[in-house]
């Protein structure tokens, strides 16, 4: 985990926390950018397949009942 302290600008304290990062594949890259614009365009179905790309679901999963839900 990498933490950094320092001071704004305005005088404040600054906390950044990079714990939570890691690299992401290009597959997952292109993946993610196509989830949210099938979320944003309301395509349930595309999203579905842009989440199993993400291996958000498992290959085993029923992709047409998550796309109902």
């Amino acid at each position: 985990m990498l933490i950094c302290l320092d001071i704004s600008v305005q005088g404040n304290l600054v906390y950044l926390d990079f714990g939570l990062l890691c690299r992401v594949t290009k597959k997952h890259q292109k993946a993610m950018l196509a989830a949210v614009v099938h979320l944003a365009n309301c395509e349930w179905s595309l999203l579905t397949q842009a989440l199993a790309a993400l291996e958000i679901l498992p290959p085993y999963a029923d992709k047409m009942s998550v796309t109902a839900a």
